[in-house]
């Protein structure tokens, strides 16, 4: 997929841009920190993350990473950014290509949760979240009108019972019969059928929403950024705190944060065809170089501060790079 960025021409603008970088990759230096203290070797990966940045720069005037090394760890700042906007696009194109074979398609937008947990259990949690919806959308009242669903599971801690809240958002396509006689499910039969998916004998919360795409309001767009954003977000814990980074880190490895399913999955492999041969038919006016300067704290970029041999030195000296 081809992420492109605008390429602004409002110094205040093109500031704040670069500012989102360094403020990201400040907090990656944080985070990288307490690995070490914990002698995790990821340390050194994390900490090598986007020190270097190459951008393809359009004959539109939108560039896109062209060469960088992405730790992606699951609580970097800036591969959870990365992640955040790819994600975004992705589902916002599947979305739109969907309604056009789909035009009738009703839309929920659901949210699904258990109970908290500690951080020893967070990783259980994690998985029997991810199981349960995979059962839900298996159900017969649901298969016979779900079209297509995307779901993505987040994070969050309670700063005063120091608990994690995993849950899932998700959005669901469904027929425009679903409103029709037996088909309609009611909350009560929603909030028993996830109960049911996660054998539990107490009752989750689970909130269901139409959404109306053709709204002024934006509402399926609020949708989607709601559902692909970060799996966890840095704001909401101290990345100095090597107790609650090692929870996390733990509780969300190797854990899958977004799935689509039905007709939603069928058209993100048609898009990932279409992607790659759009990539090939940009066009290339010229490269932007961006390196961190751990003693300025913050990235040096061409266009202000030219850096000595240029692009082709700074790969060489970080190979890593090369690695994307």
């Amino acid at each position: 997929m081809l992420i492109k960025f605008k390429c602004y021409t409002e110094e205040g603008k093109e500031k704040e841009f670069r500012e989102g970088w360094n403020k990201r990759k400040g907090l990656n230096i944080v985070l990288a920190t307490s690995y070490k203290k914990l002698k995790w070797k990821v340390a050194d990966r994390v900490s090598e993350c986007a020190k270097v940045v190459v951008y393809k720069v359009f004959e539109d005037g939108s560039k896109s990473i062209d060469k960088v090394f992405f730790c992606k760890d699951k609580l970097c700042p800036i591969c959870n950014r990365r992640r955040a906007v790819k994600h975004r696009i992705r589902a916002t194109d599947i979305i739109t290509k969907f309604m056009e074979k789909e035009p009738n398609a009703v839309f929920l937008f659901c949210t699904f949760t258990i109970k908290n947990v500690d951080g020893d259990e967070l990783g259980n949690a994690m998985s029997e979240l991810a199981k349960a919806y995979g059962k839900l959308q298996k159900r017969a009242r649901l298969s016979k009108v779900v079209l297509g669903s995307l779901r993505a599971t987040e994070v969050t801690r309670n700063k005063e019972t120091g608990q994690y809240h995993p849950h899932i958002h998700a959005i669901i396509a469904i027929k425009s019969t679903y409103f029709k006689g037996s088909n309609y499910i009611t909350h009560k039969e929603w909030l028993q059928l996830w109960k049911d998916c996660l054998d539990i004998n107490y009752n989750p919360v689970v909130n269901i929403k139409r959404i109306k795409p053709k709204e002024e309001d934006g509402s399926l767009t609020s949708a989607v950024v709601e559902t692909v954003k970060y799996p966890v977000k840095s704001d909401d814990y101290d990345l100095e705190d090597t107790e609650i980074v090692s929870e996390l880190r733990e509780g969300l490895f190797r854990k899958r944060q977004l799935a689509y399913t039905g007709q939603f999955k069928e058209i993100d492999k048609e898009l990932a065809k279409e992607n790659k041969e759009d990539q090939e038919k940009k066009k290339m006016i010229g490269t932007l170089l961006s390196t961190w300067d751990n003693t300025l704290k913050r990235y040096k970029w061409s266009d202000e501060e030219p850096t000595e041999g240029g692009v082709a030195k700074q790969i060489k000296q970080n190979p890593r790079t090369l690695s994307y």
